[in-house]
């Protein structure tokens, strides 16, 4: 299954985390670490399965477990109208991965009440 990022959202990578706004009801969430790689590579197209496969070699973790952590963040992605499925079959190719610094930990959607704490992250919007 492909996706694609909803038409009413904005998105920026700031270091290692991916702010989202909703343009349409000002409400914005976050994703560090894993979970901001994790949207990159499904904003691009990549396919559930690819996503599950970067991951795993990135961080080092076994496939079984990406798979149900990008599952899981999908699901959350898609309930809070930031993700949807896409008609368009893309074929994107697997992006170079190479393993991560940073230790893994499951990626986590966080939801924000006030822009005010992430302003940082518009400056350059």
């Amino acid at each position: 299954m492909q996706l694609k990022t909803s038409p009413n959202i904005a998105w920026r990578r700031v270091e290692r985390e991916i702010v989202i706004l909703k343009t349409d009801s000002g409400k914005y969430y976050s994703l560090a670490n894993a979970g901001a790689d994790a949207w990159e590579w499904l904003a691009v197209g990549l396919a559930l399965k690819t996503v599950g496969a970067c991951l795993a070699k990135s961080y080092l973790i076994a496939p079984a477990r990406a798979d149900q952590d990008v599952a899981a963040l999908v699901s959350k992605l898609k309930k809070y109208g930031l993700l949807e499925p896409s008609s368009v079959q893309t074929k994107s190719k697997s992006p170079r991965v190479s393993s991560s610094k940073f230790s893994y930990s499951k990626p986590q959607l966080t939801r924000h009440a006030s822009l005010e704490q992430k302003s940082y992250a518009w400056a350059t919007y």
